[in-house]
């Protein structure tokens, strides 16, 4: 990522965190989390992240995901776990949402 576009991904995150009210540290630890989240599912899917925002989109779509599907199976204890919790139900939902994406579309994010 270039320092441009690092910059203009700074200013959205501001941006974002003041139009939710969210404050900046507690959005930069979320962003830091799902980031993290994204990589690994990444890492245990095809050897290499998604990049930065991939990353984070991933993270954050398979945080979601992997509470759902743990809530539905009894487990949404886990999620409940600080830190640790939240990316190991975060990693299973994005592994998840991989699956479902390349089973819908054998091109997606390989």
């Amino acid at each position: 990522m270039t320092l441009a576009g690092l910059f203009v991904a700074a200013l959205a995150v501001l941006v974002v965190g003041s139009l939710i009210g969210m404050p900046l540290v507690q959005l930069l630890i979320a962003l830091l989390i799902w980031g993290v989240i994204g990589s690994l599912a990444g890492r245990i899917v095809r050897g290499s992240g998604y990049g930065i925002v991939g990353n984070i989109l991933l993270g954050f779509i398979g945080g979601i995901t992997g509470m759902i599907l743990l809530g539905l199976v009894g487990l949404g204890g886990i999620a409940g776990i600080p830190f640790i919790g939240g990316i190991v139900a975060g990693v299973i939902g994005a592994l998840a949402f991989i699956f479902i994406m390349r089973v819908i579309d054998r091109n997606f994010a390989r």
